[in-house]
């Protein structure tokens, strides 16, 4: 571990952020711990019982899932997840399909680590 900590050095003579320089100070680079992550986000959602399977929109689907990303998008309630998961179990998503469960309360420092994972885990399978 460093014995002298300072601000990462923006400019010559300068400390950082309008801070002096300090002589034979030392610049530490400071990691961020890694958020735990829920494995239920990143697990397809279960299949209410029973299911009525869409066939016409199941094809839809798999034709739409041609480009790098598909959006699903449409009200509450309206299906979207059982689609989704019927697609996944079905053995349709083929290509490698990352699965993301997001709530609205969901910030954008908590979406990059689940996205990141889920994307990853696509990629290495």
């Amino acid at each position: 571990m460093p014995e002298n900590l300072s601000w990462p050095d923006s400019g010559a003579g300068s400390g950082g952020a309008g801070r002096p320089a300090s002589a034979g100070a030392t610049v530490a680079t400071v990691t961020p711990e890694p958020v735990p992550l829920l494995a239920a986000k990143l697990a397809v959602a279960p299949l209410p019982e029973p299911v009525l399977v869409r066939s016409r929109l199941l094809a839809r689907l798999d034709a739409a899932a041609t480009g790098p990303v598909t959006l699903v998008r449409a009200p509450a309630g309206w299906g979207k997840t059982t689609l989704l998961a019927s697609w996944f179990r079905a053995g349709m998503a083929q290509r490698g399909a990352a699965w993301l469960s997001v709530g609205p309360t969901e910030s954008a420092g908590r979406l990059w680590p689940y996205l990141h994972a889920a994307l990853t885990a696509t990629v290495s399978a």
